[in-house]
């Protein structure tokens, strides 16, 4: 629906602009009120038409980048927190489709309430009907006058004294089936409640329905000066429900220029011509474009899965001024705070004096680590830290002595991945490119269990990251202390269109 209500919104749009532009100072009253209908019945019905457009996808390599966060990777996935996180993970198109759904049950509502209100005010007043068979119902004091399908309403004064003048104009907004163009606007302002451009059509088809009552009336023989007057003279008067066509409805400056107006020249008639690259582009916005794209051979040769340092190179970790390669070589229960700088810019005196040390290393970023008693001791793992115990069998680990593998190491890994994966094609037709985080458990037994996702910037790259962990054959399990325990595993995964 959002998907229709948006199509709707730009075909509409760009009717209307052609509109303004060149049409809307003509006086080819009936043609312009023609324009504007068709404007509103293509913009409802062309993205309902089955029309499709098929776009072929180059052939171009989905990059499936693995970073491999060693032992650190549970902690830091666990604790990274940001707005910006928070803002990506929610579920906008959830959100939008409630705020749209939203604004339409206040149109409908104000629709019905504008309804109910009409018929009611409807129902009372001296009932009569006039040469032509419509009802014309008088209502006593200062009534607006108007007029919907076969029924016309006015004061029992003006029936007295201006009888001919606003009758007559009433009539012509029946038999012109005015009436029948406000619905189709109200219909359409309802589904586009949110577009401007819906809304200044709607002023713009009620200032023509006015045109050519107004030019009915003055056909029929009525005095141009004198109608002019009463125009002025209702101007000030009360206004008349915003569905119907009023007497005093729209502006009435510009009515007066109209009616005083010269008509326009037949040439004038070649501007109507640019509506013609106007119907040809509502088409294509209104096509259900169906990209193809090239699915990945059985081989993988269609995915390239590289390492992060092979992208964009490793970052330095320093700890207490030294170079750390492995981070399983910290102890993670000694650490006091990790302070990470993107950039060499603008850096403390100390770790600028690191960057300078380090200066290939440290282009990529620097990670600080600060620990206990500001010594750097190799991670050593010791017996009472272990949590193997004879009633706790289910315990998850995240660091052990023995970490779990993936049958034939990672290379296997990635050459599974590179075999199994999918680019979801919703997310190729969309460009949907990002990293999604999965955790998953490496049983005793060596089967993955327990998939949960920690991050992910879509649902269908989820699903299919979820899929290809599911698919994993038995890992060699981890170990602490020579027996086989249930090990965590973090497999960030950042899918990304070349």
């Amino acid at each position: 629906m959002l998907t229709f209500a948006l199509k709707s919104a730009i075909i509409l749009a760009l009717f209307y602009w052609v509109f303004f532009a060149l049409l809307s100072k003509e006086t080819f009253h009936r043609l312009n009120r023609i324009t504007l209908l068709s404007a509103l019945a293509l913009s409802v019905f062309l993205p309902l038409t089955p029309l499709t457009i098929e776009l072929p996808i180059v052939e171009a390599a989905v990059e499936v980048n693995i970073e491999d966060l060693g032992g650190m990777a549970m902690s830091v996935e666990e604790t990274e927190a940001s707005l910006l996180t928070w803002l990506s993970n929610l579920p906008w198109l959830a959100i939008l489709a409630f705020v749209y759904y939203a604004g339409v049950a206040v149109s409908l509502l104000m629709l019905l309430i504008q309804s109910v209100s009409l018929m009611r005010y409807m129902q009372h007043g001296l009932r009569h009907t006039d040469a032509f068979g419509n009802t014309v119902i008088l209502k006593p004091g200062k009534a607006a006058s108007f007029s919907i399908f076969r029924t016309i309403v006015m004061s029992v004064d003006d029936y007295e004294h201006n009888r001919d003048s606003i009758l007559r104009h009433e009539q012509a907004h029946i038999q012109l089936g005015h009436t029948y163009d406000l619905l189709l606007l109200e219909a359409v302002r309802t589904i586009q409640w949110f577009n401007p451009f819906v809304w200044l059509l709607g002023r713009d088809l009620r200032s023509i329905h006015e045109y050519e009552a107004d030019m009915s009336v003055l056909n029929q023989g009525i005095d141009s000066t004198q109608y002019q007057c009463l125009l002025v003279s209702k101007a000030a008067g009360p206004t008349a429900f915003a569905m119907i066509n009023g007497f005093n409805h729209s502006q009435l400056k510009t009515r007066i220029i109209m009616i005083n107006k010269q008509k326009s020249s037949p040439k004038s008639w070649a501007r109507y011509i640019a509506l013609l690259p106007m119907l040809a582009l509502a088409f294509v916005v209104s096509a259900n474009v169906q990209r193809v794209p090239v699915q990945p051979s059985e081989s993988g040769q269609n995915i390239k899965i590289v390492s992060d340092s092979e992208q964009k190179g490793k970052h330095l970790v320093i700890c207490e001024g030294n170079k750390i390669a492995d981070m399983n070589s910290i102890d993670p229960s000694t650490i006091l705070q990790v302070s990470v700088f993107k950039s060499t810019d603008n850096l403390p005196s100390d770790v600028k004096q690191l960057a300078d040390k380090y200066s290939e290393d440290a282009k990529n970023g620097i990670a600080v680590i600060y620990v206990k008693d500001g010594k750097y001791k190799p991670a050593e793992i010791k017996t009472s830290d272990m949590k193997v115990k004879q009633n706790g069998r289910n315990d998850v680990f995240t660091v052990v002595e023995q970490q779990p593998e993936f049958p034939g190491g990672t290379q296997a890994l990635m050459e599974f991945i590179r075999t199994n994966l999918r680019y979801p094609v919703p997310c190729v037709e969309d460009s949907i490119e990002g990293r999604v985080t999965l955790s998953f458990v490496i049983e005793r037994d060596g089967s993955v269990t327990e998939i949960t996702k920690m991050r992910s910037p879509n649902e269908d790259l989820t699903k299919e990251a979820i899929r290809v962990v599911s698919a994993m054959p038995k890992w060699i399990p981890g170990k602490q202390r020579g027996e086989a325990v249930r090990v965590r595993y973090v497999l960030p995964v950042t899918f990304r269109l070349k």
